[in-house]
C-alpha cells in the first residue's frame, strides 16, 4: 500500500471527495428556513389519530403516526412557540382543509392563525406540535421536556407527567438523540 505525504495529490483527492460527499448530504437535507417539510406542514388536510406507547394513555398522532405535543404556556388558540422554538417544536399546520378526527379522537379539532399567517391545528383549542427529535412513529422523546411540553392526550388532559420518553415498541431507539437539548432555557416563554 502506498502512503501519501501531507501535500500529495492523492491526499488532496480524498479530502476533495469527502467534502463533495458532505456537501451532497447537506444539500439533500437542507430546509428552506422552516423546520423540515416533513410532518409539520401538510398541504391540504390532515387526519389526527391516536396511539398508546411508553405507559402513556391514548395520545394524539399526526402524519406518519408521529406524536403530537402540547405546550403548557400556550392558551386557547394562542401559540407561544415561535421562531427558534418552532424549529425544534414544529407546529402541525394545514393549508386549506379542516383537520379530520381519526379513531379514538374524541375532542374538538380546529385551527388557529399563527403570527406568521399559517393555520395551526388545535385540539380543544390548544395548539398541537411535533418534536423534531422524534424520528419515528410513536416516539415520545419530548414528553415532559422542560416541565412544559407534554404528549397531547386524547382525553384532553394537559400536562401529564406520567409515562416515559422513548419510542413505541419496535419503532426505534428508546433514548433521545444525543443532540437533543437536555433542559429548557431560563425563559420558559420561548417554549424550548
Amino acid at each position: 500500500m502506498t502512503r501519501s505525504s501531507p501535500g500529495s495529490p492523492l491526499r488532496h483527492g480524498w479530502v476533495a471527495a469527502a467534502l463533495i460527499a458532505a456537501l451532497g448530504l447537506t444539500a439533500c437535507s437542507a430546509t428552506t428556513g422552516q423546520a423540515s417539510a416533513s410532518p409539520a406542514e401538510v398541504a391540504g388536510g390532515v387526519t389526527v389519530g391516536t396511539r398508546t406507547a411508553n405507559g402513556l394513555g391514548p395520545f394524539l398522532t399526526g402524519a406518519g403516526g408521529r406524536t403530537l405535543y402540547e405546550l403548557t404556556t400556550d392558551s386557547a388558540n394562542k401559540s407561544t412557540c415561535t421562531g427558534a422554538c418552532a424549529s425544534i417544536w414544529p407546529p402541525l399546520t394545514v393549508s386549506g382543509a379542516t383537520p379530520a378526527a381519526g379513531s379514538g379522537v374524541t375532542g374538538t379539532l380546529g385551527t388557529m392563525t399563527r403570527p406568521d399567517g399559517t393555520r395551526q391545528v388545535t385540539y380543544d383549542g390548544r395548539p398541537l406540535y411535533y418534536y423534531s427529535h422524534d424520528t419515528a412513529a410513536g416516539q415520545t422523546n419530548g414528553q415532559g421536556f422542560g416541565g412544559i411540553w407534554f404528549v397531547a392526550l386524547a382525553s384532553g388532559a394537559l400536562g401529564s407527567g406520567s409515562g416515559s420518553a422513548g419510542s413505541a415498541s419496535g419503532s426505534g431507539s428508546s433514548a433521545a438523540p444525543s443532540s437533543a437539548p437536555s433542559a429548557a432555557p431560563a425563559s420558559s416563554s420561548s417554549g424550548y
